[in-house]
């Protein structure tokens, strides 16, 4: 698993409607990554909720055949909720 940065959308999460996420695993795609899409596992340690519109986390590919080579310091990508961008995520290497 890499290290990821989420900058969530604050015109979704306002805070009152729609609140950061709770949950200690979350899901995504990554879209039109060699004209296919993965799916994303997301793990935090502590929910986005606490941390913030600004969370950090660990990421990593479903499928063990995914481009995990992409996966590099500073590669950036959206984290989508069905078709709609919520968040952009950043590779981050400590």
């Amino acid at each position: 698993m890499k290290d990821v940065l989420i900058y969530w959308d604050r015109n979704v999460f306002d805070g009152k409607i729609r609140r950061l996420p709770s949950n200690l695993i979350l899901y995504t795609q990554i879209y039109n990554i060699d004209k296919n899409s993965w799916s994303l596992i997301f793990k935090f340690d502590t929910p986005p909720c606490i941390q913030g519109y600004e969370t950090i986390g660990k990421v990593d590919f479903l499928v063990k055949d995914a481009p995990k080579n992409i996966l590099i310091d500073n590669f950036e990508f959206d984290f989508f909720d069905g078709k709609k961008i919520i968040g952009k995520c950043k590779i981050i290497d400590w």
